[in-house]
């Protein structure tokens, strides 16, 4: 087979649902077998052998369905790169050449095992499309929120375990689509309201009880509002409509 580092012309690259599975030293160069059929360590390691390099062209690579663990560092190299899926992997949290794709625009990492995120993501500065659902983070630290892209318009938390949302969120100024659905959240900050980009905005599924008053009037008809809550969510604090 040749080495995908060979390939330089190149523009998008679809390895969904393959085996290209690592054990801790990056994409291809697991030290056997993964599983039946998959490549040898020494076979994987020719496959990507330059894989950042040798790909200066390529703008859309789909890695999604790998059971991939970890990254070569050659990644951050795909400088031409504006979409990738690392969707449905084994990722404990997000690769460090990652950050140094200046031109993503979109990055889907749903349903991984992700845990935490880097506080600095300042290196992503054309990021507008941002997909964490499905994965196992407790929260998005304040440092973390200052260093997204100011381009950022869509971000997925969905289905994680973040029980609070730091005021920083109101500096995504560009933001349209929020998805917080199904986490932990027992209120929201009202720092919310200040998003005036803000369309869509999901909380359904978590224990929130109260939505704050200045949270009330982006219900209407620019703004779609997707929750499941108790009808005194939108009473005064007695709970009277």
């Amino acid at each position: 087979m040749a080495r995908l580092g060979a390939m330089s012309n190149l523009v998008e690259l679809n390895l969904d649902d393959n085996q290209l599975c690592c054990s801790g030293e990056g994409l291809g160069q697991q030290t056997g077998q993964c599983e039946a059929g998959n490549p040898t360590g020494a076979e994987s390691g020719m496959l990507f052998e330059g894989f950042g390099s040798g790909l200066p062209r390529v703008t859309l690579l789909g890695l999604n369905a790998n059971g991939i663990d970890s990254l070569p560092a050659s990644m951050g190299e795909l400088q031409s790169l504006t979409f990738l899926d690392l969707s449905r992997n084994r990722l404990q949290e997000l690769p460090a050449p990652l950050v140094r794709l200046r031109c993503l625009a979109t990055l889907h990492l749903k349903d991984n095992v992700i845990q935490s995120l880097p506080a600095d993501l300042s290196g992503l500065e054309s990021l507008s499309t941002l997909d964490l659902g499905t994965n196992l983070l407790e929260d998005l630290p304040a440092e973390t929120l200052v260093t997204l892209s100011p381009s950022l318009i869509y971000l997925d938390l969905s289905h994680n375990h973040i029980s609070m949302l730091h005021p920083e969120v109101g500096e995504l100024a560009s933001l349209v689509d929020l998805v917080l659905s199904h986490n932990s959240l027992r209120e929201l900050p009202i720092e919310l309201a200040e998003i005036a980009s803000l369309q869509k905005l999901h909380v359904d599924g978590n224990p929130l009880m109260h939505l704050p008053p200045a949270l009330r009037p982006m219900v209407g008809d620019e703004t779609e509002l997707s929750m499941q809550l108790s009808t005194s969510l939108f009473g005064d604090e007695d709970g009277a409509p």
